[in-house]
């Protein structure tokens, strides 16, 4: 059985039915989701880094001033 064949008995089962099949699928689905979520993010809390990676702005800052220290060193030569 194919899944529009699934999908076109549950449009012919009476509302009521249809409505609970709904509610436990949205259950289901949302609590997997969560879950997924709430393992990552577990992991990504207990996992603390001594010497966190730098940002993306503070190695630009860095190279910025890297480059304004080779300028300032070339104009004096």
């Amino acid at each position: 059985m194919g899944f529009f064949e699934l999908l076109s008995k549950m449009q012919n089962k009476p509302e009521k039915t249809r409505r609970k099949t709904r509610a436990v699928a949205v259950f289901i689905i949302m609590s997997a989701i969560i879950f997924a979520w709430w393992s990552g993010a577990d992991y990504s809390f207990s996992k603390k880094e001594k010497n966190p990676a730098p940002g993306p702005f503070s190695v630009f800052k860095e190279a910025i001033a890297g480059s304004i220290e080779t300028l300032k060193g070339e104009i004096k030569k």
